[in-house]
């Protein structure tokens, strides 16, 4: 993940050049510096890593998550360059615990993911962010901007079979929720095939700030519930493409 970071650096420093040949190319009319409002409808792959803290036991969990989100990506492009955009996302996440307590199996050598199962359900979010286009040219269009999200995931479980020293072939049911917030960086591209429609690319990278969850486990007559607050400074990579219509 320090790799794609490393990456989106080395492209905003590549884009400066290519800003001023751009502008150059504008003042002699290859090109528009004029405003832009882009569009865009697609899909979004987000791909999240957390830590849960127990508020009352203190225990902490560490989950990993992918999903595929429906996109809706609003783009403004003022003529001063100066450049804001509104993302909508909702869709199917799959979560799984990798650890608990710094342990990825219990005592009886069995993983969480095999326990507690995979953890399916919804997820959604709404971020915005404020930066600039270096590129606003007569096709491409690039902008970088500083972003601020928040997101909802409700998802559950369930395995058969599971078994004990006093209970055997009982199914264990797991619901987690979690609402929180993030702050990162994202670039957005689009590029105009006609006047205007064309398509869309970008990459949203962010670090969790803070968060409520609660996860719950039911096991015949043995349930357990657990509210945890989501730690922030975890990574998440937010990869979206689609099409895009610009005005």
């Amino acid at each position: 993940m320090k790799k794609l970071i490393v990456l989106a650096m080395l492209v905003a420093i590549a884009t400066t050049g290519v800003s001023a040949r751009s502008s150059r190319a504008a003042r002699n009319g290859r090109t528009s510096n004029g405003g832009r409002s882009i569009h865009a409808l697609g899909f979004a792959v987000p791909l999240r890593w957390q830590s849960w803290e127990g508020l009352a036991d203190y225990d902490e969990m560490d989950l990993s998550a992918v999903g595929f989100n429906l996109m809706y990506h609003h783009l403004n492009i003022r003529p001063s360059r100066f450049s804001t955009f509104l993302d909508l996302q909702m869709g199917y996440i799959n979560f799984s615990i990798d650890e608990i307590n710094g342990q990825k199996e219990n005592d009886a050598g069995t993983s969480w993911k095999d326990l507690y199962g995979n953890l399916n359900g919804f997820n959604t979010h709404y971020a915005f962010g404020l930066g600039g286009a270096p590129i606003v040219a007569d096709r491409l269009t690039l902008a970088i901007h500083g972003t601020f999200g928040i997101h909802f995931a409700i998802a559950s479980g369930s395995t058969s079979g599971w078994y004990s020293e006093s209970i055997s072939n009982a199914e264990m049911n797991s619901t987690a929720w979690g609402f929180w917030t993030t702050l990162g960086a994202n670039i957005d591209a689009s590029w105009r095939i006609t006047n205007h429609v064309g398509v869309f690319a970008g990459i949203d990278m962010h670090t969790n700030l803070v968060g409520i969850g609660m996860f719950a486990a039911n096991l015949g007559s043995y349930s357990y519930s657990e509210v945890y607050r989501i730690n922030p400074g975890d990574f998440n990579v937010d990869f979206r493409v689609g099409v895009a219509f610009t005005y």
